[in-house]
């Protein structure tokens, strides 16, 4: 680096009085620089008005280049040489300036010559164009000798620290680049890999399987099971440090030592609690589900987070190399697709992809397309089906079930539907039509006491807007009192704090609730006593051979009995045979539907039943 206190010059002459000259001119030796000038003409001492220079000398052009580049290799340039333009028997002026501007292209150069030895056509000829060379005719004046010396330098100076600050700023935007390109490809919250560098790393892995089929590899898709009640009963900023301990644990069983695999694995975070793995070169296909294990057991120690004690499984899904794929996308959708039967199947598994899942997920995108166009054209229609009371055979009500109209998907049930347009997206619009249109069949039949039961999906229970669309739904009906949601028990197992407090506003409202499919999902029998409810409806898997199997009965008898206790009504689903019509009502059941009470049908088929011209067996 040069030094800032002074500036460094070299004098290239043979003949040593010129280099004695130049020291005295340039290093402020008595009676011969312009300091002294200053004092004799102005009086006073003689003050430092110019640099400091540090000069050395050479006598031949050959020991100029030496020179200057012992200077660039300790770092220590010259910033100007004066170079005579005669000086043999070695090179002359103009080839020791050549060779001193090719070994350092920022040296200033002045030429000094006292004769026409070359004119400014051979000059420009041999140098090429350049404002670094300048010439100084002898015999010179010292002070054009000063004045050349600081403004060269002094360009110099400034040239370097320009260029300096060039590199900086050229080292803070690659760095910064650097830095923009890391974050996109990483997740900032973990620091792992994101989708798009994991996709990246998954397209190498697929070329390498196409080049070389021993080279086996495959995808893990990993959710956290119930991750949401977390982030909802701690806060965000604990489901946050979660995720990274969760991505901390997933380095470390993914360590470059592991044992299964022949080179380190990509563990990345897609999003939310969404993660993907990539395990490459496995030696058997057997060794994904010992890593599989590997990961459940090591995801589902418990963690400490803030003074909580908190545990958590993952669903896993897998797809191998072991299928041919093209692309990368398509091996994480079967992946996906397999952490979702793993889910189905009780989580806290993992489940391999098989050529089955891909029928039914290949299946499930067509009807999802299909339920999104239909509701676009109008496609759907509502069925009711009665509900009766026991005690004295009444229709008391209609349970309003959404069905296709027509076309290959014609007999799938309304869960079936419901769950494929919030897939699709499109569960809100379908579910707000199914109010209005509700509460239209509602009005032409409303003068006969019965009223309208409605299916609210889980997603729709917890939309903002519920008890605005409700309040007008009631509106419609006459009254809150001929409107009875029904929404399934595995709402509350998902989102308890959310549902509980839907429920509440809708008890505010004067709305009655049952509890749909009660005693198939994993709440207990204390929500009876807990929820804002009115009634449980039993499922029909436990009125199929009621009156058959003893312990059917036993458990049916059991839950009529409490929910009675605890005020409520119960309706039995299902009923199909009169034999279990009579044990219901021996059970002390209350109210009861299905296809031996009467069938479902449209608006038409309800008046029919309401005017009495078509009834249901008793």
């Amino acid at each position: 680096m040069t030094p800032t206190h002074s500036r460094r010059l070299l004098i290239v002459d043979d003949n040593q009085a010129i280099h004695d000259v130049m020291r005295r001119i340039l290093q402020g030796r008595p009676g011969s620089t312009l300091a002294d000038a200053h004092a004799a003409l102005f009086g006073g001492p003689a003050a430092e008005q110019r640099p400091r220079f540090r000069m050395d000398s050479a006598l031949q052009g050959e020991d100029a280049l030496a020179r200057a580049q012992a200077a660039l290799a300790e770092q220590d340039p010259y910033q100007l040489a004066f170079v005579d333009m005669r000086m043999p028997p070695g090179w002359d002026g103009l080839e020791t300036t050549a060779r001193l501007m090719a070994a350092d292209p920022a040296i200033y150069i002045v030429i000094c010559t006292a004769y026409s030895d070359a004119s400014l056509e051979e000059i420009s000829q041999k140098l090429g164009p350049t404002d670094r060379v300048l010439i100084l005719k002898k015999p010179f004046d010292p002070v054009e000798v000063v004045q050349l010396s600081n403004a060269l330098t002094e360009r110099w100076v400034g040239q370097r620290a320009a260029s300096q600050r060039a590199l900086e700023l050229e080292t803070i935007v690659r760095d910064r680049t650097a830095e923009i390109q890391r974050a996109s490809m990483h997740d900032k919250l973990t620091g792992l890999p994101n989708r798009a560098l994991f996709s990246h790393r998954l397209d190498a892995a697929i070329a390498r399987h196409r080049a070389d089929p021993t080279r086996r590899f495959a995808v893990a898709f990993l959710d956290l099971d119930r991750f949401k009640h977390i982030n909802d009963t701690f806060g965000h900023a604990c489901g946050d440090q979660l995720l990274v301990d969760v991505a901390a644990r997933l380095k470390g069983a993914l360590r470059s030592s592991d044992h299964f695999t022949s080179e380190p694995s990509t563990s990345a975070r897609l999003g939310g609690d969404e993660f993907l793995v990539l395990l490459t070169d496995l030696r058997s296909e057997h060794d994904v589900a010992l890593v599989a294990n590997r990961l459940l057991a090591t995801l589902g120690r418990p963690y400490n987070i803030a003074g909580q004690r908190l545990r958590v499984s993952a669903s896993i899904g897998v797809a191998t190399s072991d299928t041919p794929y093209a692309a990368a996308a398509d091996l994480v959708r079967d992946a996906d697709a397999a952490m979702y039967r793993a889910k189905a199947e009780g989580r806290g598994r993992f489940v391999l992809f098989g050529h089955d899942m891909k029928t039914e997920a290949m299946e499930r995108v067509a009807f999802e397309a299909d339920v999104r166009q239909a509701v676009d054209d109008g496609l759907f229609d509502l069925h009711y089906q009665p509900i009766v009371r026991l005690a004295d055979n009444e229709i008391v009500g209609f349970e309003a079930l959404l069905r296709w109209r027509d076309g290959k998907w014609a007999g799938r049930s309304a869960s079936t539907l419901v769950a494929a347009a919030e897939d699709a997206g499109v569960a809100h619009a379908l579910n707000l039509w199914a109010l209005e249109r509700a509460a239209r069949d509602f009005r032409t039949w409303s003068n006969t006491g019965c009223d309208v039961r409605l299916n609210l999906s889980g997603k729709q229970l917890l939309e903002p807007d519920l008890l605005v669309r409700v309040a007008e739904v009631i509106e419609d009906l006459g009254g809150a009192r001929n409107l009875v949601v029904e929404v399934t028990e595995a709402t509350f197992v998902r989102e308890p704090t959310e549902a509980r407090s839907a429920l509440e506003r809708l008890a505010a409202l004067g709305v009655r609730t049952y509890l749909d499919d009660f005693g198939t999902g994993h709440s207990s029998l204390s929500c009876l006593a807990d929820l804002p409810l009115h009634g449980v409806k039993l499922d029909r898997a436990f009125i199929g051979d009621l009156s058959g199997d003893p312990r059917h009965a036993r458990i049916v008898g059991s839950v009529i009995a409490l929910a009675t206790a605890c005020g409520l009504d119960v309706v039995a689903e299902g009923v199909e045979n009169a034999a279990d019509l009579a044990r219901l009502r021996d059970l002390g059941c209350h109210h009861a539907q299905g296809y031996w009470l009467g069938r479902e049908g449209d608006n038409a088929h309800v008046l029919a039943l309401l005017g009495g011209t078509e009834s249901g067996n008793d």
